[in-house]
């Protein structure tokens, strides 16, 4: 459920068909920071600031789509009111209350020690790998029945034995999928990464750093698919549930 709330007057400067809002907790009156807001009809983001503030481009008739972590779902259709300059809207988002069995904060290593536990981690096929390989799968199985219906018909001889790997193709195949890992790893650190860490949360021990990383415990498929200003909600998120735990 989502509450709009008209403010007072507010002055801006700026395109025209452009909503300058806030985002408000309804119970606490506090500003909800990193919340996401999309335009579905435009198909435009936007992320509030600390202050709950937010800019993004709109037409009437848009409609907008309003998230945060701890929140219901909202959206709200925009209006002429809306994108009236001089009346600020402010939008009032309701808790959500999540269950938490328990929370698991692991003893933080070195980052060297962080890095080998992350390359050894199992990393889940994707839905593209999974058809892949089942198309790989069918392939085979019919090369399979051509090859031994040409054997039948003497168009083939039958073969001598099965071909055996030597040492230096076995060795190329595990170069192969060590690099493949390597990329993966490219791939997120782009995503998550210290530097990012310690912007969104302030944190300039690197020992904290890792502690906070390790007690996220993302999953690498959820790493590879996450959107970046989702992902910065998330870690936002979970930074007041560390910070809590440490003072509790």
């Amino acid at each position: 459920m989502l509450t709009i709330v008209m403010a007072g007057k507010l002055t801006l400067s700026g395109q025209q068909n452009t909503i300058r809002g806030r985002i408000m907790d309804s119970s606490s009156q506090e500003p909800v920071k990193f919340a996401h807001i999309e335009n579905y009809s435009a198909h435009r983001t936007a992320i509030t600031d600390t202050n709950g503030w937010f800019r993004l481009q709109a037409n009437p008739g848009d409609t907008l789509v309003f998230s945060a972590i701890g929140y219901y779902y909202s959206k709200a259709i925009v209006t002429d009111l809306l994108l009236d300059q001089e009346v600020t809207p402010v939008f009032e988002l309701h808790q959500r209350i999540y269950e938490i069995e328990e929370a698991v904060i692991y003893v933080p290593g070195t980052y060297s020690e962080f890095r080998q536990d992350f390359i050894g981690l199992d990393i889940a096929d994707s839905r593209e790998e999974v058809l892949k390989q089942e198309l790989t799968s069918i392939a085979a199985i019919e090369g399979k029945k051509a090859y031994e219906e040409a054997i039948d018909k003497g168009e083939l001889k039958p073969p001598s034995g099965f071909p055996i790997l030597s040492a230096d193709e076995k060795a190329r195949l595990r170069l192969k999928r060590h690099l493949e890992r390597e990329e993966i790893l490219s791939l997120i650190n782009e995503k998550y990464n210290v530097d990012l860490v310690k912007e969104i949360t302030g944190l300039t021990d690197e020992d904290e750093v890792m502690s906070f990383m390790l007690f996220c415990n993302f999953d690498v498929q959820y790493l590879l698919e996450v959107n970046p200003p989702d992902l910065m909600q998330v870690i936002a998120e979970k930074y007041e549930v560390f910070k809590s735990i440490k003072t509790g």
